[in-house]
């Protein structure tokens, strides 16, 4: 029995290190971070942390409550500001549940120049999308109620009035899928998604929360993004 516990433990801790990223850069997981960031970690004080970043996206209580805050979270921080919790969100979420005052974490600062760059293309694109205006345009009712289930926003404000009256969101996505205009346009647009809705439940048993498609604009990159649970990503 011990030794049956013992191998259990060792494939939760290989399942988990198995937690990937993947766009055209290539693929990341959690493994990969863990491993280049080594066993240092520092002291964030929690509630400091908490008002830097979106809201946490827990999945239950118990998940919360089961959480060991032994282990230390991982956070992404560019520009001098944490941007998102790259592992770690139900701790971090028991910490400030229960007022504690500091947690450890590993910080993966996206502008060190010794961050690998493939770590800055994958987060850069997670902390971009998080903290600028997203837009949905929408032909008919309140472009602002959003209702649960997939939904598409971009952050091109004249593009998305197009497609008619637009309201302005805040997007809070944690695993996105990045993807090129092609397999966006075979795949995740609105007219292949009907044609094929099982690339969304695809999506969801990867683990993924998004799919982002990153363009070149002669004014910077713009985002289209299409969201599994609009309601969950939405801050």
């Amino acid at each position: 029995m011990k030794l049956l516990l013992e191998n259990w433990r060792e494939f939760l801790k290989e399942d988990w290190r198995d937690t990937s990223w993947e766009a055209d850069a290539g693929k990341v997981t959690i493994g990969d971070v863990v491993d280049y960031l080594g066993d240092e970690t520092v002291d964030i004080n929690v509630l400091e942390l908490s008002q830097q970043l979106p809201p946490l996206p827990t999945r239950g209580a118990e998940r919360v409550a089961a959480a060991s805050l032994e282990h230390p979270v991982i956070v992404v921080k560019s520009g001098g500001q944490y941007r998102f919790v790259l592992d770690g969100n139900h701790r971090l979420q028991k910490a400030i549940d229960e007022k504690v005052e500091s947690i450890k974490a590993k910080i993966l600062d996206l502008d060190n120049p010794e961050t690998p760059e493939v770590f800055k293309k994958m987060f850069g694109i997670v902390s971009n999308v998080n903290n600028i205006p997203m837009y949905r345009g929408t032909r008919s009712g309140d472009p602002n109620v959003l209702s649960s289930g997939p939904a598409y926003f971009i952050s091109s404000e004249m593009y998305a009035r197009t497609y008619g009256d637009v309201g302005e969101f805040r997007l809070n996505i944690q695993n996105p899928k990045t993807v090129d205009r092609e397999t966006w346009l075979n795949t995740y647009d609105t007219i292949a998604l009907r044609m094929n809705p099982t690339a969304l439940d695809d999506l969801g048993q990867e683990g993924y929360d998004s799919v982002v498609m990153e363009t070149d604009t002669a004014i910077g990159p713009m985002y289209t993004v299409m969201v599994l649970d609009a309601e969950r990503s939405v801050k």
